[in-house]
């Protein structure tokens, strides 16, 4: 048995390289980025330019003022319908200029590195996703806001690219997931008032309905708001492994492939097929915590980008295979148990396991597309998880301001 495991597996005299120690440096250069370069120095005309600095200096206050009234957007899945459509578009007449000014004032440089990577184009997505279905949620003059409020989390999710001091990004950030967190709820429980849901997708015993969509749309927009929060602690651990633990990245993707493998076996009433099931995810966390590999054992164990794109391809495409025979063929042996089914002010409510499943593939498509072009793009000592922090600091504001007088020595002390 013990040279059984030897033949497969190495020892750790195999991958024994001399006592060489492995740090984790940048593989690449930083891009160079003029900070004073944004998007309004660069599309406008030096005159317009002009103009457009006066107008934001000389309303600033009202801009502000009209900003924070715009806020009230925020109440209108919790009012009455007539009240929301009112409250809507109110939100978008207060939000729209003070949007203009804080989109025109992003760093231009910034900017273009965002629209080149594939986290900015992940939430994008989602969050257009989530616009769409709430908007036909309402189905009235209550969605006339919810592309002000789609345009206001896209800003947030430029947080990089922000002038402005860092706190104030952060506390957008918590405002949005709290706004989306509150929307799921609401939509969960069918307590918006009016609220419209129709069927999107159905076979004989399974549906896919709009609320459906926008519930894990919203829950998702709500970890990737918070994800620009937890991404701002300066954490460096010791170990690897460590480090990918408290990864948001890490915890993210593990926990949307915990709950779809759990539902796909609650589906199959849990027999032996689960083997399977529980076989993918342990090899889909192989890809995963590849970074906690030294590379000596890498190459010890034969584990290459190869390999990794390999298990990526075949879960994506069991994952679609999946989806299909669910929704087209429909088979009686996939239960759709209902984990949560309650009556709310005569409504019945439901949490069945199919929709809560598909948006779990839904978000995990995205996301092995994303680790598949990392996997593309760098080479095999470069980390696929954990990413570097870059930070800029504003110079020029921390020398406007006022320094403390230096104290002087008294004659005769050293």
């Amino acid at each position: 048995m013990e040279a059984a495991l030897h033949a497969v597996l190495p020892s750790l005299e195999d991958v024994h390289d001399g006592g060489t120690k492995y740090t984790l440096v940048a593989s690449r250069s930083l891009p160079s980025i003029d900070c004073s370069k944004t998007l309004k120095s660069v599309f406008l005309r030096p005159a317009a330019l002009e103009r457009w600095n006066a107008i934001l200096h000389q309303f600033r206050r009202q801009i502000n003022l009209a900003s924070t009234i715009g806020l009230i957007g925020a109440v209108v899945p919790i009012v009455p319908a007539s009240a929301g459509a009112w409250c809507a578009c109110l939100g978008v007449a207060t939000q729209t200029l003070g949007l203009m000014s804080a989109i025109s004032s992003l760093r231009y440089d910034v900017v273009v590195i965002l629209l080149r990577s594939f986290e900015f184009w992940y939430f994008s997505m989602t969050n257009l996703l989530c616009t769409i279905a709430v908007m036909f949620c309402y189905d009235d003059w209550r969605g006339a806001g919810c592309p002000t409020n789609a345009l206001g989390v896209q800003v947030i999710l430029l947080i990089d690219a922000f002038y402005r001091p860092l706190n104030l990004a952060i506390a957008g950030s918590v405002a949005a997931s709290s706004m989306y967190l509150s929307l799921l709820i609401l939509l969960s429980l069918d307590l918006v008032d009016g609220q419209r849901n129709f069927i999107l997708a159905s076979s004989r015993s399974h549906r896919l309905t709009i609320v459906d969509v926008a519930t894990n749309a919203s829950g998702t927009m709500v970890f990737l708001l918070l994800r620009n929060v937890y991404r701002k602690r300066a954490a460096l651990r010791e170990h690897a492994m460590s480090k990918l633990r408290r990864s948001f990245d890490y915890l993210f993707v593990s926990a949307q492939l915990t709950i779809a493998h759990l539902c796909l076996c609650d589906m199959i009433s849990w027999d032996s097929r689960s083997l399977s099931i529980l076989s993918l995810w342990l090899w889909l966390h192989v890809v995963i915590s590849v970074d906690a590999m030294l590379p000596p054992m890498r190459r010890a164990l034969g584990i290459s980008h190869v390999h990794l794109a390999a298990v990526l391809v075949a879960a994506a495409a069991l994952g679609g295979l999946f989806c299909a025979e669910l929704i087209v063929l429909d088979p009686p042996y996939y239960r759709n148990r209902s984990y949560v089914s309650t009556t709310l002010n005569g409504r019945s409510i439901e949490l069945r396991v199919t929709p809560l499943l598909l948006g779990r593939v839904f978000s995990l498509t995205w996301w092995i597309g994303r680790l598949l072009w990392r996997l593309h793009d760098r080479r095999e000592d470069e980390l696929i998880m954990l990413q570097g922090k870059v930070e800029f600091e504003d110079l020029l504001r921390h020398a406007r301001k006022p320094r403390p007088a230096r104290p002087q020595l008294a004659d005769g002390l050293m």
